[in-house]
């Protein structure tokens, strides 16, 4: 008995993005359901700022995640990278956040400073559990 042979499409990369497809799909469902079922969770928090309205850079590192984890996802199917490169994407995001976070918390105690007020002291962390 002949086995036919495969399409040329049809590749382990082909066959474990559409698997990831799925997967991101099956999460973007249930968390609009859970959404429903729970209004604390808003799917938008990720791309808007506390007063509710869009935040450009929200929207850029969101977009950027997506982007660049699709990316290393891609080279590490297609078997272009390896653990290295996958520590330096980890790597450059921690690196980004905490740049941001610095630059958010400056620019805090910047508006503080201008409008007169002292700066804002972080809350402390309680002992109780």
């Amino acid at each position: 008995m002949n086995i036919p042979d495969l399409p040329e499409w049809l590749t382990r990369e082909t066959v474990a993005m559409f698997a990831l497809l799925v997967i991101i799909a099956a999460i973007c469902v249930m968390w609009i359901i859970e959404q429903r079922r729970n209004p604390l969770i808003q799917c938008f928090d990720v791309v808007t700022a506390d007063n509710g309205r869009l935040a450009s850079n929200k929207l850029f590192q969101a977009g950027a995640f997506i982007v660049t984890g699709w990316g290393i996802v891609f080279l590490m199917i297609a078997g272009r990278a390896g653990a290295i490169e996958l520590a330096a994407w980890g790597g450059m995001w921690i690196v980004g956040y905490a740049v941001n976070k610095k630059q958010n918390n400056d620019s805090v105690i910047e508006v503080a400073k201008v409008a007169g007020d002292p700066p804002p002291i972080p809350p402390k962390v309680s002992d109780k559990s």
